[in-house]
């Protein structure tokens, strides 16, 4: 007999863009894919639509160069079109629902701080919030303003960490389950500077302390966004066969390994497949 489950939900978010969610999201779903789990992604920032044209130009260069790659299903949910945040709400709820028929639902967020959006936040099982090694991404962890102050140790937290903990303490209250944040260092330079290290350094104290999981870096390859604009990722091309597009898979396989291992984790199925 199937054991039907609902669809386990991996949000990417931060409160700022340019920080390759959408990237990040898009890579993460095609490998779940080539790993034979189905997945549906919802672009939650439809007005700019990131997410969602990526996977339209994959599907037209699939069918202008005549492949058969896997393609997930997509959702462009454009906030604006509704008058309030809870018709918004509702609206993505319904949405949602339509898709319980996969395995996973990858919803990429806008780059700042929204109702929808912190509604969004509460949905996930495992939220992923890549940084780069900009002081200012890690602002939002953490008010570096004050470091020369005081240690980081006892810094205050910053406006996303506040309103991820906020998300955190409702989405306890109203379904009892935790939410694995997940923190990943994205365009990590190959050429280690003071400040990568600095950076490194803060985010291992502070780990424990606001409570998320340092996942796997990505490195600053420039392959990421050639691919994107086609809707293509590092999986896709066997032919990429230099040092830099092989670790680039390897990364990609990693991450989504330690993603889908806090999905097991937090599942109360031992499979993350939504039929057994």
């Amino acid at each position: 007999m199937n054991a039907k489950k609902s669809s386990l939900v991996v949000v990417w978010g931060n409160a700022k863009g340019g920080v390759g969610k959408s990237t990040l999201a898009l890579h993460f779903a095609l490998q779940c894919m080539y790993e034979k789990l189905s997945v549906a992604c919802f672009d939650i920032d439809g007005d700019q639509g990131t997410l969602f044209r990526s996977i339209e130009n994959r599907k037209q260069y699939c069918q202008q160069q005549n492949l058969s790659l896997p393609v997930p299903e997509i959702v462009r949910f454009c906030p604006s079109t509704y008058s309030t945040v809870d018709m918004a709400k509702q609206a993505l709820d319904a949405c949602l629902e339509m898709h319980q028929h996969v395995d996973l639902l990858v919803i990429d967020t806008q780059g700042s701080d929204t109702l929808l959006g912190r509604y969004v936040h509460q949905k996930a099982r495992v939220l992923v919030s890549p940084i780069t090694e900009s002081p200012l991404d890690l602002d939002l962890f953490v008010n570096i303003s004050q470091i020369q102050d005081q240690s980081h140790l006892t810094l205050p937290f910053g406006s996303y960490a506040n309103m991820v903990w906020e998300q955190r303490v409702a989405k306890a209250s109203q379904s009892k389950e935790h939410l694995e944040w997940v923190v990943v260092r994205n365009r990590v330079n190959h050429q280690i500077s003071r400040t990568q290290v600095h950076i490194e350094k803060i985010l291992k104290s502070l780990s424990p302390r606001i409570g998320f999981h340092l996942g796997p870096s990505i490195g600053d390859r420039c392959i990421f966004r050639e691919l994107f604009s086609y809707g293509l990722t590092v999986m896709d091309k066997d032919g990429l066969t230099t040092l830099a597009h092989i670790t680039a898979r390897q990364e990609i396989r990693s991450l989504t390994q330690y993603i889908l291992s806090l999905l097991k984790k937090v599942n109360t199925h031992s499979d993350i497949r939504r039929t057994t």
